[in-house]
């Protein structure tokens, strides 16, 4: 998504393919190990319809995963829309959720939290009226469950709070930018110590 570079929001790496030589390219450039990745207007939650694999190894592990979720995309929606197969380098760290919300009555809401599969279920989220400064999105981040691991415990490294921190001033600036977005999903953004990288987005526009 391009318009994340322009407020510093990082993404990983990562281009479409529509046949699994093209991918074999692709993961060859991105090099090893890489995350495929339905992409369709009609799988936009594609980790609960399976339309993900990761940590693919070489190229024969590829081309099996790619056909897989060929096979299962027409298999699930026959009628559906598929843009191609997502390669992307596999990245790990902590799963941030980020986003933007659009309120009627109190306008852009920047929100912050645990990422990933387990969103729904432990409910870890922070809110924040834009326009957001770093002090703002620090307090964010320090009022999650998961903070004592984003900033590092027994021992382990943390995450780059700075990096987060820029992320989340930068969404507040998009959202104050692009009234026409009513909501922005990053999920996960992946953070380690060295920084953050969002991994997946889901946009939607009035």
């Amino acid at each position: 998504m391009d318009v994340l570079k322009d407020y510093q929001i990082a993404s990983v790496p990562g281009e479409l393919a529509l046949d699994a030589d093209t991918a074999a390219t692709i993961a060859a450039r991105l090099q090893y190990p890489v995350v495929l990745k339905v992409v369709s207007p009609q799988w936009l939650h594609k980790s609960d319809l399976g339309g993900v694999r990761l940590n693919i190894r070489n190229n024969d592990e590829l081309r099996i995963a790619f056909e897989e979720l060929l096979s299962l995309f027409r298999r699930q929606t026959p009628s559906g829309e598929l843009q191609g197969i997502l390669v992307q380098k596999q990245v790990s760290g902590v799963e941030i959720l980020m986003g933007i919300k659009r309120d009627p009555q109190l306008g852009p809401v920047v929100v912050v939290g645990m990422g990933g599969i387990y969103t729904e279920v432990f409910r870890d989220v922070a809110r924040g009226l834009a326009p957001l400064d770093a002090s703002d999105a620090r307090q964010m981040l320090r009022s999650l469950r998961i903070y004592p691991i984003l900033s590092g415990t027994r021992g382990q490294k943390g995450a780059d709070l700075e990096a987060l921190t820029r992320n989340l001033v930068g969404l507040s600036q998009l959202a104050l930018d692009c009234p026409q977005i009513s909501e922005l999903d990053l999920n996960p953004v992946m953070a380690d110590h060295t920084g953050c990288w969002c991994v997946d987005a889901r946009m939607v526009l009035e």
